[in-house]
């Protein structure tokens, strides 16, 4: 599915992870020195943020969210959509956003509820964010969060997923009015909703590594290239799903994408879901440091299967660094 939006373009970006980190090398001793060495080498995941209960999701966004409000003082009228993109919300009804969008004092004139997204979180949040803001006053506002304490889920005596799972939140504001658009590119690969799962909320994640490698490969790669060949353009950056070193870098041979303006947050952070992307836009703050727009690749791709990758305009944006 092809979709396209004009007058839409990202103003801010904040990232918030927690403050307790695990370094992926305490592995060692648990799990033979051997194999957790080439688990990182192959992975690139040396660290990881891990909230060990004390923060969900809607705490790390809702953090994210005030400081990008408060620091460019924002009129909270003109928020008029408010997203939550998570997969472990703790509450069943009603939306986490609305207890998001209560604290943050936003007005009634909006629009607020969940999607249930995990890796293609990110891309596919902008494109609703995208379809709503079109056609609406210059300067109206939408806020994008996406947050995932995944690690509740991760079961510490499986090797393969262990050491890859991190916590972490963002906000992104999108507004509504300028001159750029929006252009997406969506598919679903449903026959592999069982490869990347938690059955229930007393489940442990599981990941079937080898079914979601070769999908990224074939699926997530012609994507990417089918993208670029629709509408190409010149490229700021490209923003992959920080999956792991492995998989971004045979995107990258695969895509023939400039490695100079591939950023990666993996390393630190791990995988973070739907987080991942925005965060690593944080995490390299410095780059977007100069008074002027860039235009940014970006591509989600995971649990569902579901993969979407598109073209959007960051207009002269303000990145905070990641908190803590």
């Amino acid at each position: 599915m092809e979709t396209k939006n004009a007058g839409i373009a990202i103003k801010a970006v904040s990232a918030v992870v927690p403050s307790e980190v695990v370094e992926n090398t305490a592995y060692i001793g648990k799990y033979d020195k051997r194999k957790v060495t080439m688990q990182l080498k192959v992975t690139g995941i040396r660290n990881r943020h891990l909230s060990f209960g004390k923060q969900e999701g809607k705490d790390l966004c809702l953090q994210a969210a005030k400081r990008l409000i408060q620091e460019l003082d924002i009129d909270r009228q003109k928020i008029k959509v408010l997203i939550f993109v998570s997969q472990t919300t703790g509450m069943v009804t009603p939306s986490t956003a609305f207890w998001i969008h209560h604290e943050l004092g936003l007005g009634m004139d909006s629009l607020a509820f969940d999607i249930n997204l995990g890796c293609s979180g990110f891309v596919e949040g902008l494109s609703v964010a995208a379809s709503l803001l079109e056609g609406q006053e210059k300067g109206t506002k939408a806020l994008l969060l996406n947050g995932d304490t995944l690690s509740q889920y991760v079961d510490e005596d499986d090797f393969a997923t262990c050491m890859m799972f991190g916590d972490g939140g963002t906000a992104t504001l999108i507004e509504a009015g300028g001159p750029y658009d929006f252009f997406c590119l969506h598919n679903t690969q449903s026959s592999g909703y069982d490869k990347l799962m938690i059955e229930n909320p007393q489940s442990r994640l599981y990941m079937d590594g080898m079914s979601v490698f070769n999908f990224t490969i074939n699926d997530v790669a012609a994507q990417i290239q089918n993208v670029r060949s629709i509408c190409d353009r010149k490229v700021d950056f490209y923003l992959l799903h920080q999956a792991q070193q492995y998989i971004v870098r045979n995107l990258m041979e695969l895509c023939s994408l400039e490695e100079e303006k591939v950023l990666t947050g993996y390393e630190n952070y791990g995988n973070v879901s739907g987080a991942s992307i925005p965060l690593t836009i944080c995490d390299h703050a410095e780059r977007f440091r100069h008074d002027r727009d860039y235009q940014l690749l970006v591509s989600g791709f995971g649990v569902g299967l579901s993969y979407a990758s598109a073209y959007i305009m960051m207009e002269k944006p303000v990145i905070f660094s990641v908190e803590m």
